[in-house]
């Protein structure tokens, strides 16, 4: 503080004026910053939601057309003939216990 009792007052009343010029600028700024940060975020949450919700409609009418497609098929009687079919082959396989179809069996 020694320094400052050598100033001049000309100095002292211009380092005093910047002091007091820049305490509101720095406190605008901070309060500016925060507010920013707080709109970006709320923004970003709803941008989120709204991608969030676009995805969940989209998945749900995806899911509702292979539901739709699966009834359809489950009508037809070849489709069932076949299943029926797989099952018996698939059963069959289960009884010779081949070692290969063990091992593949085994990773699905």
């Amino acid at each position: 503080m020694n320094w400052l009792n050598n100033l001049s007052i000309t100095r002292k009343i211009m380092l005093a004026l910047i002091v007091i010029g820049l305490l509101p600028a720095i406190t605008v700024a901070f309060i500016s910053n925060m507010q920013a940060q707080r709109i970006l975020a709320d923004e970003a949450s709803t941008t989120l939601q709204a991608v969030r919700d676009n995805r969940k409609n989209s998945v749900q009418e995806y899911m509702a057309s292979l539901s739709a497609q699966v009834s359809i098929l489950a009508q037809e009687p070849y489709v069932t003939r076949a299943l029926k079919g797989f099952v018996a082959e698939y059963n069959q396989l289960e009884k010779n216990n081949l070692p290969d179809s063990s091992a593949a069996l085994k990773r699905y």
